[in-house]
């Protein structure tokens, strides 16, 4: 347990002392994070990896919940429509660019799509905190991105629901539609 500690005070350490280097260079903290994420991974020895695992699940459902705090439920609903068909004719773009290239590449169609399907989402976490750093969050356009984001989240929810429950690569329309029944109960609920 004890080197337990000692680890988790290393990675603090590193963090704090790459943050005030972003800081200094006037970069945004979450590159502090990362890079400390980067160092620390082959630097430090997890005796206790299971550990470290949940406490990075609490991390980043815990930051979830605060994104979540800061968004605006009527803002929300006035961008609702712009932010929709701005995410779909987005991720529709970038997901049929990368499954072409890929398919030039020599990948086959389930990788493809699964390459697609990846590169048409955003890290609405990295987004929205650099949104708030700056102070663009209130702004028209801060509240278009987050909309957009939003958009790219439900969308990976639901591939990700379909990946997972249907076993890659054998997408049978049965489960599928049983998912989607499910889903649906369970916003109701």
């Amino acid at each position: 347990m004890t080197n337990l500690f000692l680890e988790l005070g290393l990675i603090v350490a590193l963090a704090g002392g790459l943050s005030l280097v972003a800081s200094a260079l006037k970069q945004p903290l979450i590159i502090a994070y990362i890079a400390t994420g980067i160092l620390a991974a082959p630097l430090v020895f997890f005796g206790e990896r299971e550990t470290i695992e949940v406490l990075a699940q609490i991390g980043v459902a815990l930051l979830l919940f605060i994104v979540g705090l800061g968004l605006n439920p009527v803002v929300l609903k006035k961008i609702g429509r712009v932010a929709l068909l701005t995410g779909v004719i987005q991720m529709a773009v970038i997901a049929a660019a990368a499954y072409a290239l890929t398919r030039f590449f020599g990948y086959d169609t389930m990788s493809s799509l699964m390459m697609g399907a990846a590169l048409a989402f955003s890290s609405t976490i990295i987004v929205v905190h650099i949104l708030g750093e700056r102070a663009h969050l209130e702004r028209l356009y801060g509240n278009i991105t987050v909309g957009i984001l939003i958009v790219q989240d439900i969308a990976a929810i639901v591939l990700l629901m379909a990946f997972t429950s249907t076993g890659v690569g054998m997408i049978n329309a049965e489960e599928l539609a049983m998912l989607a029944y499910r889903g649906v109960a369970l916003l109701f609920i």
